[in-house]
């Protein structure tokens, strides 16, 4: 099977407090253009779980106990060729607005060229 990838979708869970920055951030990078539209996203609330072991040293929780954390999933589509400059971009953001996200993680999902994008 020969696919046409033209588009990315990214989906990346942030706290609440970061969601404005980090989505500005990726659409001046060139993320969320859908037809003639910018800034296109999704917002969804998320409960986020966590167990520190006993090497790590939690800025939110204690070792050996479960967390619950309020956050948000944030997705947005880019073009193929703009991805990798969009996933600096997103890293960038959260690294210098968050303070608890020491690791975070990003899905990248591929999505077959959608020849109709009229909104």
């Amino acid at each position: 099977m020969n696919f046409d990838i033209k588009r990315v979708k990214i989906s990346v869970t942030i706290p609440p407090e970061n969601v404005e920055a980090v989505r500005n951030a990726v659409c001046e990078a060139g993320a969320g253009i859908i037809g003639n539209y910018d800034y296109c996203s999704y917002a969804s609330k998320v409960v986020g779980t966590f167990r520190p072991n006993d090497q790590a040293n939690p800025y939110i929780g204690e070792n050996n106990k479960l967390e619950f954390v309020d956050e948000i999933n944030l997705e947005f589509i880019c073009p193929i060729e703009k991805a990798k400059e969009v996933v600096a971009v997103l890293r960038q953001a959260i690294r210098t607005r968050s303070h608890r996200l020491r690791l975070f993680h990003y899905w990248m999902i591929y999505s077959k060229n959608n020849a109709n994008q009229t909104i």
